[in-house]
């Protein structure tokens, strides 16, 4: 007699037969990650979504300079890191934008750079022990030899998630060091920039060919944007050599983030927002025209931004002076860029305001008062197309290639008797009746003496000049001309009344007048010129007047009558 199974354990097994092909059921339907799968009975089963991809991440500062030397700077940089570590646990690359020690210590020798490079270093991989990347451009304190610092040019990381394209103090250097560049001697800055140009150009059209549409870091301590600091200094003269290849490049697609340190004494940066300077494609930026006193305003294709200042910021005016770092997170389709100060999270951009401090007004140029909180995301251009040879804009707006004025070449026509200004090398200029321009004055061929606290001084008056920063002056300013010849090979430059001659006296210090009997002077510069005898140099001084001195040479714009 069969024992019969009693009907509870028929159900159970049946109830586990029907779960079994459930499960292989619900296997085959989805085999791979399914978000929420709704059952006969209305309940939902969470699965695991897909993720996205990991970011890159590379922080970024510049001026790891602390008066009270690098211990207290490291512990600056810690503070930073440690608000960054909490949102981005791992980072892949580190950048610093130059300048590593408190005091000039390119007069002093290379152990400070070292030692300055060496601390942030080591500071960085005390946070992050397992960063694989790392670029330390130079900057105007910094030996351009010492050990640890990157090479000027390709710094791209092995696996090419990013690019980085570093531009040494040394190839672009600050002006207030004319002589420095120990790299490139017997030449101009102009040649000396011209040619980082050149070099940088090479290195975007290759990334251009490549269709490489990652993030490009192009990292120099010098910015490109004019201040008062270009004017009174001639920091940045030449940038348009280098805006107008980094701009061309990213308006092919290239996508360009432009990092830059230096301006963190006196205000410079106040009118674009202090220490935490950031714009972006479309955003316009005024550039110097290879000149102190001239600029365009430009409008930007790339995004460009201060690395974040970690030494100081002084002199400021109500503008922001916080020490800051850079976060980018680096997707295939975008870049996620954050400002970190110590306490977290910091503006992008503050408000900008007028740098009363050097008497900045609207007269120089305008304030840029936005301001960009939070974090800010550049969409990647997915391709690249490589720049064809320049357009013009025709009245219509189409575009067409120039063509040379089929009457004249390339000879552009001017009104008889005006004054244009002259852009060419000094060893080009031409013999003629030129204007000469110091900022916003004329140096007038009137000799005058003006007293001051510590004596009388003697030499050209100068006077306002109400078309600064025009590339003509009309033909009635005769009264201001001065006739340059060739002599020797160099320049005698006068007026009937006689040609310049620099004098040492014991009175009146050295004196610039006009004599019988003149210097033969030596012209130098293209776009803007000093003047020299052999022993002194034209120069401003702050009575009002051109006199002579031993250096710091005024710089003039020239200009040759038609």
């Amino acid at each position: 007699m069969k024992k019969r199974i009693p009907l509870n354990k028929w159900l159970t097994v049946g109830l586990c037969i029907i779960m079994a092909l459930s499960m292989i059921g619900c296997s085959q339907d989805n085999p791979g990650n399914i978000d929420q799968t709704q059952l006969n009975d209305g309940e939902q089963l969470e699965v695991e979504q897909q993720s996205e991809q990991e970011p890159i991440t590379v922080i970024a500062c510049s001026d790891f300079q602390n008066p009270g030397g690098s211990e207290e700077g490291a512990n600056t940089v810690i503070s930073i890191l440690s608000q960054i570590k909490e949102s981005h646990p791992e980072a892949d690359g580190f950048i610093c934008a130059g300048d590593y020690d408190y005091d000039m210590s390119i007069y002093i020798g290379e152990e400070t750079t070292v030692d300055g490079v060496s601390s942030l270093s080591n500071t960085i991989e005390q946070v992050y022990p397992d960063i694989k990347h790392m670029v330390y451009t130079s900057g105007n304190h910094d030996v351009y030899s010492a050990d640890g610092l990157s090479e000027s040019g390709d710094n791209d990381p092995e696996d090419g998630g990013y690019g980085v394209y570093a531009i040494n103090e040394d190839d672009y250097m600050w002006a207030s060091n004319p002589g420095y560049s120990e790299s490139y001697s017997g030449k101009t800055a102009q040649e000396i920039i011209s040619g980082t140009a050149a070099g940088l150009e090479d290195y975007l059209s290759k990334k251009a060919s490549e269709q490489f549409t990652q993030p490009i870091f192009i990292v120099s301590h010098l910015p490109l944007h004019y201040n008062l600091r270009t004017r009174l200094d001639g920091d940045a003269m030449y940038a348009d050599l280098i805006f107008d290849v980094v701009n061309k490049y990213a308006e092919a697609g290239l996508n360009i983030i432009y990092l830059y340190g230096h301006d963190h004494s006196n205000g410079w940066d106040d009118y674009l927002g202090g220490s935490a300077v950031f714009l972006h494609n479309g955003d316009s930026i005024n550039i110097a025209q290879s000149s102190k006193f001239v600029f365009d305003e430009e409008k930007l294709a790339f995004t460009y931004m201060n690395a974040g200042f970690v030494g100081y910021y002084d002199n400021h005016n109500g503008a922001d002076d916080a020490l800051t770092m850079s976060v980018f997170e680096i997707y295939d389709d975008r870049v996620e860029i954050s400002r970190y100060d110590s306490e977290g999270i910091h503006n992008l951009k503050s408000a900008g305001v007028h740098n009363f401090y050097k008497g900045e007004s609207d007269s120089d140029y305008a304030v840029n008062d936005s301001v960009v909180e939070g974090t800010y995301t550049v969409e990647l251009n997915s391709t690249v197309a490589l720049p064809t040879e320049e357009e013009v804009l025709d009245g219509e707006g189409s575009s067409q290639t120039e063509e040379p004025d089929s009457e004249t070449g390339d000879e552009e026509q001017y009104e008889e008797g005006v004054y244009v200004r002259v852009t060419s090398a000094s060893g080009d200029l031409e013999e003629g009746k030129y204007i000469f321009v110091y900022g916003s004055q004329i140096m007038s061929p009137v000799v005058v003496s003006k007293d001051g606290s510590s004596g009388t001084r003697t030499g050209f008056e100068l006077v306002a000049n109400e078309y600064a920063g025009e590339t003509e002056l009309p033909s009635d300013m005769e009264k201001y001309e001065w006739t340059l010849t060739k002599s020797d090979g160099k320049w005698l430059i006068g007026t009937p009344d006689g040609y310049i001659r620099l004098t040492e006296t014991p009175d009146t210090a050295i004196t610039a007048t006009l004599e019988s009997e003149g210097d033969l002077l030596t012209i130098s510069g293209s776009g803007s010129y000093t003047i020299a005898s052999a022993q002194f140099v034209l120069n401003y001084n702050s009575r009002g007047l051109i006199n002579g001195y031993a250096n710091q040479p005024a710089e003039f714009e020239l200009y040759i009558r038609k």
